[in-house]
């Protein structure tokens, strides 16, 4: 199966190369990339730079009250893990979250419960936002995404509330631990968890916008649609095929066919994958790879 998968997402991402090298589109989705306007360019920057913000604060959340750790560590190790998630296949990058997390002093399985837990909440919020910006969805279905958001949030804390019980099982204990204090997240989470996307689709969208020369609740869905495929089982090599095919799905119907909506799916795609790099690399270079001296001792004791 694993092969499978290998092979499934290799094909899909050589197949988008492939048509991309064909009739000049690889040249035209870079010629329309950087022929954005300044004012397009830094609003996008701008809110992005905003998002990675959001991640890191919600990061730093995570370990409010066990771990003495500086915020710029946090933004360091949220930046890296960004980077590593796109440029690593098959969702490999995932792992340098609990593997940073665990250089500045937080245990193991604290911090693959953090990496579970980020991701569900990330999932619910992208979830919700799809229910309520997608149109032609009716209203019930809307008022449904809000409802069973904060049901989600009172059940993660009921659950929280029911693991950190003693268990009959001591030797997963530890685990039942991590996972609670992961599930007992305050409501200043999920504020960044949606701060984050919301930051995120509204550049992408602007930026989606100037690259088709659409109106912003068109090119909104795209990003939203590209966002979206990142859930499906199957992913093509650095998102490559998927994240187009997803974009394309948003605007298909409203702005042409699958041949006029992959060429700027892939330019957005590409400065994505762009400004994690930059992003990362960036990190890696200006802050600070360790704990200042003092900060240390204080951090989070291994179980």
């Amino acid at each position: 199966m694993k092969k499978a998968g290998l092979l499934v997402s290799l094909a899909i991402a050589g197949l988008l190369l492939v048509w991309m090298l064909g009739d000049g589109r690889l040249q035209e989705a870079f010629s329309r990339l950087f022929s954005i306007s300044a004012g397009v360019a830094v609003t996008v920057l701008l809110s992005q730079a905003f998002s990675y913000y959001c991640r890191a604060r919600r990061i730093a959340g995570e370990f409010r009250r066990s771990a003495a750790i500086p915020f710029t560590q946090y933004l360091r190790i949220s930046l890296l893990h960004n980077f590593s998630v796109n440029i690593i296949p098959f969702r490999g990058g995932e792992l340098m979250l609990p593997f940073l997390l665990r250089r500045v002093g937080i245990p193991g399985p604290r911090a693959i419960a953090t990496l579970i837990w980020l991701r569900l909440q990330d999932a619910l919020v992208l979830a919700a936002l799809a229910l309520l910006l997608w149109p032609e969805i009716a209203l019930w279905l809307r008022s449904t995404a809000i409802i069973g958001l904060i049901f989600a949030i009172a059940l993660f804390r009921f659950t929280a509330s029911r693991l950190r019980a003693p268990q009959r099982a001591p030797g997963l204990q530890k685990w039942f631990d991590a996972m609670t204090d992961a599930l007992d997240a305050p409501l200043a989470s999920w504020a960044w968890s949606l701060s984050n996307w919301t930051a995120k689709l509204f550049g992408l969208s602007i930026l989606l916008a100037a690259l088709t020369a659409s109106e912003m609740p068109v090119a909104a869905l795209g990003a939203l649609g590209g966002e979206l495929s990142a859930m499906l089982p199957v992913q093509g090599v650095g998102g490559f095929g998927t994240y187009e095919a997803g974009v394309a799905f948003g605007l298909i119907g409203k702005l042409g066919d699958w041949t006029t909506t992959l060429v700027p799916a892939f330019a957005l795609h590409s400065f994505t994958l762009m400004f994690a790099a930059a992003s990362g690399m960036l990190a890696w270079i200006v802050l600070p790879e360790r704990l200042p001296d003092g900060a240390a001792g204080q951090s989070e004791k291994t179980s």
